[in-house]
């Protein structure tokens, strides 16, 4: 009888705990479902930190293969260059708004033991640039495996043409730039990976 006494007289006390283990039912089932919904907004800071180096080193090796690859296509390139074979330029249909006269590009294709270069020109629109024979074009690169695979594609380097080249010293030129561009990238992408503890990437700092 007593005990049924202190259960009446406690009644609401009772009521609020039922409905405090009740509550925390609900709470555990919708956060459970949340987890698997996304893991990662329940990670601690450590966790986050450390999915973020991973991210980063991830990316800087995939960045580092990149540009070996290309600079061992360019290798590859500059030996079939010195041979002064005659340079076949083709041409692709273009519509350049710029100036509606240009209705195709140039552009010279490479194939090397491993690989396949193309260069073309890309009108510079944001310099505006135009003269009275016409515009101003950036070369570029595009670089694919021998089984057509793209493999990115590179900007020659503070270089502006209205004319295509057409020689092998003018390609040879223009590897030459773009692989002093691209040294340097992959040394410094090498260090951000040697180093311990820190990861650098595109302005960011994780310690």
């Amino acid at each position: 009888m007593r005990i049924l006494q202190v259960l009446l007289n406690n009644s609401k006390l009772l009521i609020v705990f039922f409905t405090y283990c009740i509550l925390i039912v609900i709470f555990a089932v919708i956060y459970e479902e949340e987890y698997k919904q996304n893991a990662l907004a329940f990670a601690f800071n450590s966790e986050i930190l450390k999915a973020q180096k991973n991210s980063l080193k991830e990316s800087t090796q995939a960045e580092i293969n990149t540009l070996q690859t290309q600079l061992k296509a360019f290798d590859q390139l500059a030996e079939k260059l010195k041979t002064n074979e005659p340079i076949k330029i083709t041409y692709s249909a273009a519509q350049i708004l710029v100036n509606p006269a240009i209705t195709q590009l140039p552009q010279a294709e490479f194939t090397t033991p491993d690989f396949r270069l193309i260069f073309h020109e890309e009108i510079a629109l944001d310099t505006g640039t135009i003269t009275i024979q016409g515009s101003y074009f950036a070369i570029s690169i595009d670089f694919y495996d021998k089984q057509g695979k793209g493999m990115g594609t590179q900007v020659v380097p503070n270089y502006m043409t209205n004319q295509f080249p057409t020689e092998s010293w003018q390609y040879q030129y223009l590897v030459s730039m773009v692989t002093r561009e691209l040294q340097p990238l992959v040394e410094e992408d090498q260090r951000r990976l040697q180093s311990t503890g820190c990861y650098k990437f595109r302005g960011l700092d994780f310690r």
